[in-house]
């Protein structure tokens, strides 16, 4: 198969093909979309992983986040840089802003650079595309994000455990009534993250409002958002967990625009603790990602991959840990005041 069937299928000309084939910017949104779907459905990607696996190592990685903006994978693009950096690997870096096509174009890029694996933190649950780059033997290590049904190595944090004991700190400080800003619908951490909220309030008995429930897309402006949705509802939660931190301080921020202050109008967790989480007025509580930990797992199972193993696939789960600040409304010394020895520092082992 080449670039004539694609051309004569996509009802394009072969050169109209090959500037989609090398990302060339003059051609129209439509006709790339028209191209690429034909491609996608093809599986031409594997010639083009063929042509890659042939010629000479590169000592280069390819690392797609997907939003650099947010400090989260920031720290992660960080920590995975230096650590690339002490064995000797290059990194070339992309940035997906969550858009499928822009990620099929970075991953045909890295591979058509010859870049020898890719670490990803971008995939969406019905990835197809990611899905023919697997089988095919290409190095592919995916981090804080999983496809199921996909033979890919993974490195992630138990997510719905994080959910879970955070609803759970809220439940415990005596909140009936508690709130959730999702990320982004259709990515493993939401879904897990989500299933954790829901089932640490059925287990106590506490309905879950759908009103309540916000989109908020993993970005400052999409919690800015769901803080005005909930300034707007009539009966509001007492408290919200947030899928992220920038989600989460985006929210507050909405409140304290508005006069409000947390955690005296609404208790607030988010997920990650990224720096700004414990510089803010208010210390955030989030549910800690060992950054460094994932970092470091994941370069050891690409560069594993890259050297030849060809084992059955791993993923490695990194525990969480709750850390207790004062937007939750409470102090770390509360739980002390339980008779509960297992805090350490401000940070509290999620099982």
């Amino acid at each position: 198969m080449n670039s004539r069937v694609i051309a004569q299928l996509a009802g394009v000309s072969q050169a109209t093909v090959s500037r989609v084939l090398n990302n060339r910017t003059n051609v129209s949104p439509q006709t790339r979309e028209r191209v690429l779907q034909v491609i996608e459905a093809l599986n031409y990607t594997p010639n083009v992983l063929a042509r890659s696996l042939a010629t000479r190592k590169t000592n280069t990685i390819g690392l797609v986040v997907a939003n650099i903006k947010n400090p989260f994978f920031a720290e992660i693009v960080e920590s995975i840089t230096n650590i690339a950096a002490s064995q000797g690997m290059n990194i070339i870096l992309c940035s997906t802003s969550q858009d499928h096509r822009l990620q099929r174009q970075h991953v045909r890029m890295l591979i058509e650079h010859r870049v020898q694996g890719i670490i990803m933190t971008s995939v969406m649950l019905d990835d197809s595309y990611i899905r023919t780059l697997v089988p095919n033997g290409f190095p592919v290590v995916l981090v804080n994000r999983y496809l199921p049904g996909v033979p890919a190595d993974s490195v992630v944090i138990d997510n719905y455990s994080g959910a879970y004991e955070a609803t759970r700190h809220f439940i415990r400080l005596g909140h009936a009534t508690v709130g959730y800003v999702r990320g982004v619908r259709n990515t493993s951490t939401n879904r897990d993250r989500e299933r954790g909220y829901r089932e640490a309030l059925n287990q106590a008995g506490i309905p879950v409002r759908r009103g309540w429930i916000f989109d908020g897309h993993y970005s400052w402006q999409g919690g800015y958002n769901a803080g005005l949705r909930f300034l707007r509802l009539r009966h509001r939660p007492t408290a919200m967990l947030c899928a992220d931190d920038l989600t989460a301080i985006g929210f507050i921020d909405a409140l304290y625009d508005r006069g409000l202050r947390v955690p005296d109008a609404v208790a607030v967790i988010g997920f990650d603790d990224v720096q700004e989480a414990s510089y803010r007025p208010i210390g955030l509580t989030t549910v800690r990602q060992p950054v460094t930990a994932m970092a470091e797992a994941a370069m050891r199972l690409l560069l594993d991959r890259i050297g030849g193993y060809c084992g059955d696939p791993r993923q490695i789960v990194l525990p969480a840990e709750l850390v207790i600040r004062k937007s939750c409304g409470a102090n770390p010394l509360w739980y002390l005041a339980r008779g509960e020895e297992t805090l350490v520092a401000d940070a509290v082992p999620v099982n």
